[in-house]
């Protein structure tokens, strides 16, 4: 199985339509492969054929205890712009490696875009500004946060 995206997606192509199932069940068993350069093939066709029965498996793979199989699948989770991964994302922000952390942080940027960052600036601001919080499209708030957020 080959790593690269161009003979992924040239070799998906060649498989004919009844066969494209097999063919990603094949890739699931690859997924939990011994070998991380296997794991790392099968999460690249995963996310060049980009079938939705298989998106679930980036999410399992960003959890994986190798931390090249964690980076991959959190850079192509952002590549996808997956919203719906935005908690593990958020997760791997704090993974030991530094280079699944930078991996977490560019996901972060492409998926949540301005929301993911609203949200982080809103809770920084909250604990340097508790007086006025300001969100984009949004007033500002000029009492304080607690009486903006209490029940009538």
């Amino acid at each position: 199985m080959s790593g690269t995206p161009s003979r992924v997606a040239a070799s998906f192509a060649d498989v004919e339509a009844r066969d494209k199932r097999l063919y990603c069940d094949k890739l699931a068993s690859k997924l939990s492969s011994s070998s991380v350069g296997e794991r790392i093939a099968a999460l690249t066709a995963v996310f060049v054929i980009r079938d939705q029965n298989l998106s679930g498996h980036l999410l399992r793979m960003a959890k994986d205890s190798s931390s090249s199989v964690r980076r991959f699948a959190v850079f192509y989770l952002g590549e996808l712009r997956a919203k719906y991964s935005i908690p593990v994302v958020n997760g791997l922000l704090s993974d030991e490696s530094p280079e699944v952390r930078a991996a977490a942080r560019d996901a972060n940027r492409k998926i949540g875009g301005p929301e993911c960052s609203i949200i982080r600036i809103g809770l920084r601001s909250l604990r340097l500004h508790p007086q006025t919080v300001t969100f984009p499209r949004q007033k500002t708030l000029s009492r304080p946060v607690s009486a903006a957020i209490s029940p009538l």
